[in-house]
Parts: C-alpha cells; structure tokens; sequence
C-alpha cells in the first residue's frame, strides 16, 4: 500500500517539477526557520540552569531616556552591589563582572570613584 503511495507521488513530482520544486523549497525552508527559532528559544530560557538556586539568581538593568530614546542596559554602576546590599538586607550576596575600568558616581553631593 505504501508502496502505490509513493509511485503516485513519484509520478505527480515528475509531472510537475516547478510546483513539486516549489513546495518542496517551501517546507524545507520552512521546517529550518522552525528549528533556528528552537534551538534560540531553548538556549535563551538556558541560562543559570545549572545553579540549584537559579530562580535566586537577578541582574540589575539600567532604564535610560536620553533624547527621546528609551534604552535598557544590563550595564550598571559596580558601586551598586554595595549601595543595594546597604539597602535590602535579604540579599545575601552580588559579584561584580567585565569591569573595564573606573567609574564615577555622584549622588547628592557625594561622589564615589571606582
């Protein structure tokens, strides 16, 4: 019985080449957009998977409007480990990474350099 199935279909891909190229393009095409998209939805909902802990886990973003542009920046000041552990004693701790080099911070007068 499958074997009838595909002579048919073999015969209907001979007969019309154009179309039969077409949709077979079509799907291929198709069926590899699926799987790119996969393959980053998986690696983007990845990360910090391995920690036992990694619904614990947050990062700071940095809301910017500057000239009428809204920018959201996962760079933030390394003074604000210290400052937010000062202020929200249930964080337990924070790291610092790429550092590239120094930063000045002013706030109400006064001014931390890192």
């Amino acid at each position: 019985m499958i074997q009838n199935y595909l002579k048919i279909a073999l015969r209907n891909i001979r007969k019309n080449t154009l179309y039969s190229f077409l949709n077979i393009f079509g799907l291929s095409l198709g069926v590899a957009a699926c799987l790119l998209i996969m393959l980053y939805v998986a690696h983007e909902t990845s990360y910090d998977h391995w920690n036992p802990q990694a619904e614990r886990i947050v990062r700071p973003v940095a809301d910017i409007n500057f000239g009428g542009h809204h920018f959201e920046l996962a760079v933030v000041s390394s003074v604000l480990g210290p400052d937010v552990q000062k202020e929200l004693p249930e964080l337990q701790s924070w790291c610092r990474f790429r550092d590239r080099g120094t930063y000045l911070v002013k706030r109400e007068g006064e001014s931390q350099q890192n």
